[in-house]
């Protein structure tokens, strides 16, 4: 019995054809060939068999062929008779070897088209093969296709058990497998470590900024006065304080050299620059958005790392200037050298923007409508 790959039936095995489908059978294609061709070639002896006796008849006296006559006449209609069978049984030969031929060419394309995968199986127990119930037990036409040799066309592909194989074409083509390329920002180590190393000095400064300043004596009394004496003294709630003190009593006309010119502008210059640089010390918090590595700001972080240290220089040159080097403390001087050491290194913080490219997959979900509007009347 033969076992049809295209509908799975069961014929005779004498069949070249599947009686139900028409589907030529691979294994008997070179049979039938051989005894397509052995009976093409008797055809061709006999018909040449057939034609000598003719061919030698022809040259006879005509003194001789007068009481044959007739018996020539009955074996030119019988040669004739089997000359049309010959050729009909010739007609259609040479039909089915181009039907043989078409068919054999239209399992080459469709091989070449759609590669078959291995399938690897695992051998199983002959105690599991038993235990298997029937409703999952394979088919005859699968045993008899598993039976048959595989034709597998370059390239292979090898596909586990269970696992649905999809040929590349169509992987493709797949909308579910759709990407888009996206530019993304890249965090930046570069800013994360000097915003860290920034964000210390800014709480050093600020620390330094509620310590003691500047010390200073009048008559056997010392005094001394934080910066955020001047912030309370612009408040409204210094009057009175050693920073009221320093202001009016060390910084006179009588104090200082030309005071009758330059006491006053003096005055108003220690005054609000206190006030402005602590005001500068605010400002430089932005930096904490460089934490992420992403945000980049680079201006002003460098303008408010610079301004605090130039207003500090201006406050040390005073402070010099009216009570001496010695009455500034070291809480003022680490205050404005942890400005000095911010600038330098904000001088090395990367203003440039790092990218890469990102691969999302496309989401073809349609888009919801909303409902329309019911008209009235």
């Amino acid at each position: 019995m033969k076992i049809c790959k295209n509908c799975g039936r069961q014929t005779d095995d004498d069949k070249v054809r599947c009686p139900y489908c028409g589907n030529v059978f691979e294994g008997d294609m070179d049979l039938v060939l051989r005894r397509m061709k052995s009976d093409l070639q008797n055809c061709k002896n006999g018909y040449a068999a057939a034609a000598q006796p003719v061919a030698q008849a022809q040259p006879v006296a005509p003194a001789q062929a007068q009481p044959a006559v007739p018996a020539a006449s009955a074996q030119e209609s019988s040669w004739q008779k089997e000359r049309l069978e010959m050729m009909t049984s010739l007609a259609e030969m040479r039909g089915e070897v181009r039907a043989l031929h078409g068919e054999l060419d239209r399992l080459q394309s469709g091989r070449a088209a759609y590669p078959q995968p291995i399938v690897l199986q695992q051998p199983s127990a002959a105690g599991d093969a038993s235990a298997q119930p029937a409703a999952y037990a394979p088919a005859p036409a699968a045993q008899a296709q598993a039976a048959q040799p595989q034709y597998v066309s370059a390239p292979q592909y090898v596909a586990a058990p269970g696992v649905m194989y999809v040929p590349p074409q169509a992987a493709a083509v797949q909308p579910g497998n759709e990407t888009k390329s996206e530019l993304k920002k890249v965090r930046s180590s570069n800013r994360i470590v000097i915003a860290i190393l920034c964000i210390a000095l800014i709480a050093v400064s600020v620390a330094m900024f509620f310590r003691p300043w500047v010390t200073f004596l009048i008559g056997a009394e010392e005094y001394s006065f934080r910066g955020f004496d001047a912030v309370n003294f612009l408040l409204g709630n210094g009057a009175g304080s050693n920073f009221d003190v320093y202001l009016h009593q060390l910084i006179s006309a009588d104090a200082l050299w030309m005071g009758n010119y330059l006491a006053t502008p003096v005055r108003y210059v220690v005054y609000y620059g206190i006030v402005v640089y602590g005001a500068l010390l605010v400002l430089t918090f932005p930096i904490l958005f460089s934490l992420g590595g992403r945000f980049i700001g680079k201006g002003w972080h460098s303008a408010f790392a610079w301004l605090p240290f130039i207003v500090a220089l201006i406050l040390f040159g005073l402070f010099f200037w009216i009570s001496g080097f010695s009455s500034m403390t070291m809480s003022f001087l680490i205050g404005a050298a942890a400005n000095l050491v911010r600038v330098i290194f904000i001088a090395f913080y990367s203003r440039k923007v790092d990218w890469k490219i990102v691969e999302k997959p496309v989401l073809n979900t349609p888009k919801p409508k909303l409902p329309e509007k019911a008209k009235k009347k």
